[in-house]
């Protein structure tokens, strides 16, 4: 890990993706129910690119 304040920074990041990318998902299963699989895995999309980061700094 490198400074901590990056790494607070790529958290709030994390954050605010997951909370977006969990909203996006909860609107688009209320309203296409045939084909809630396919949006779940884009919402597998910010925990990678979180886990990518941490890796990085």
């Amino acid at each position: 890990m490198g400074k901590p304040g990056i790494s607070l920074f790529i958290i709030s990041l994390y954050l605010i993706f997951n909370m977006y990318f969990l909203i996006e998902y909860v609107e688009s299963f209320r309203f296409y129910r045939n084909e809630p699989r396919n949006k779940m895995d884009r919402s597998a999309f910010p925990h990678l690119f979180f886990f990518f980061l941490l890796l990085v700094c």
